[in-house]
């Protein structure tokens, strides 16, 4: 008792137990009412004092700051849970707040507590036993059925039904890769439009285009290449100095540094150019670097469209999809190197501009494209997407459902 912090509160024997029934009860009540379609959705006031709107059990174990022991143990698990198979987090909370109040009921009659556990730990094996002997073989129809009920819980019935086909289509296409990993699905949002008009793309949607107003804007029959060469200045890595004694040897320094970058722009400019006479097909380049706008001129000269400072992910995604390999050299500029698709298009919408890359030759990857009219409904319906992806493809790995 001496090392106890003098602001730190003792209960008697018996009364933390009681606290913690009192702190399940409040948890139960404050999300059992987000549970199915019919529940109802909570305002939250960040600290940065930005307002949530969410019935979303994820984002409430996030945003609220719980303070009592069991409350941070039970959003932790739930979080935990709802990041392996998205979604679930509510009901989770619910069943495991209920569950500690009719323990806490025996315990009260004099139970012992050990003997609540055990008995908890027998129900649990019965209970999985039993679901898994009435659990049903997935199909087509029941599948996109599930989509649909996952998705109701989280946004309106109309989109449900818009968004559910969507889901399953994506799910599908990356089945089709050994790895099956629900993150090469890209949810990209579009400030334009209804909800309703949000579609599947067979294919990859980059939230920027070329940076030269002379790049193309639509290609057909084209090649791929996917690089992470740098086309413009960079910092060295290490510290590092150059040494100059007068103004002649630095311009020289600058000079010979240029025609190193601009050696690599003019080597990509003459591969694309190769390719359109020999094969017919159009070069574009997606780089994880960044291109300067000489590289660009250059570039463009030669009717390639350039995409610069492309995501890690997209790179990997765009592999999946159009095949090929990373370029890191000028000299693995090759054409067994490269990627292919059926088309590519550029569409400008307000100040945001998007790069349609469509009629890929492999699954593995796609996109969701999600449209709406105001910033919070796309950013519900993203948050549904995402979740109900997770749940899809545990229940497609398992082919079982209840």
């Amino acid at each position: 008792m001496q090392s106890t912090q003098s602001d730190a509160q003792i209960t008697q024997s018996g009364q933390a137990m009681k606290i913690n029934n009192n702190t399940t009860h409040a948890m139960k009540e404050l999300f059992s009412t987000t549970i199915g379609p019919n529940g109802t959705f909570k305002g939250i006031i960040t600290p940065g004092q930005t307002l949530t709107i969410t019935k979303n059990g994820d984002i409430l174990c996030k945003d609220i700051q719980f303070i009592n022991p069991t409350s941070i143990v039970l959003t932790k698990a739930a979080s935990s849970l709802y990041s392996t198979y998205g979604d679930g987090s509510s009901t989770f909370i619910t069943l495991s707040s209920e569950i500690f109040t009719n323990s806490f009921k025996y315990i009260c009659e004099g139970c012992p507590v050990t003997r609540v556990c055990n008995g908890l730990q027998v129900a649990m094996s019965d209970v999985s036993r039993h679901i898994e002997s009435i659990s049903v073989q997935i199909n087509d129809e029941i599948f996109e059925k599930l989509a649909f009920n996952l998705l109701n819980t989280k946004v309106t019935k109309n989109l449900a039904k818009i968004a559910a086909p969507l889901l399953v289509k994506a799910i599908k296409n990356i089945s089709q890769s050994q790895f099956q990993d629900t993150n090469m699905v890209e949810i990209m949002k579009m400030n334009e439009g209804e909800a309703s008009d949000t579609r599947y793309v067979e294919g990859l949607v980059l939230d920027h285009a070329g940076r030269h107003y002379a790049m193309p804007t639509k290609l057909d029959d084209v090649v791929i290449m996917v690089t992470n060469m740098s086309l413009e200045y960079e910092k060295p890595e290490i510290t590092a100095q150059f040494v100059y004694s007068n103004a002649q040897q630095r311009e020289d320094l600058i000079k010979h540094e240029r025609e190193f970058i601009l050696a690599k722009a003019r080597a990509i400019a003459a591969f694309g150019t190769d390719i359109k006479n020999s094969t017919g097909k159009s070069l574009m380049v997606v780089s994880e670097k960044g291109i300067d706008p000489f590289s660009l001129e250059i570039l463009a000269k030669a009717g390639i469209l350039a995409l610069r400072r492309a995501k890690r992910r997209n790179l990997e995604r765009l592999l999946y999809m159009c095949g090929g390999n990373i370029i890191s050299q000028v000299n693995q500029l090759d054409i067994n190197n490269l990627g292919y698709c059926q088309r590519v298009r550029t569409r400008i919408i307000g100040e945001d501009k998007y790069t349609f890359i469509e009629g890929t030759p492999y699954k593995g990857s796609c996109t969701i494209l999600v449209r709406g009219s105001t910033a919070n409904q796309i950013k519900r319906l993203q948050s549904a997407i995402r979740a109900s992806l997770k749940a899809l493809n545990m229940t497609y790995l398992n082919k079982k459902v209840v």
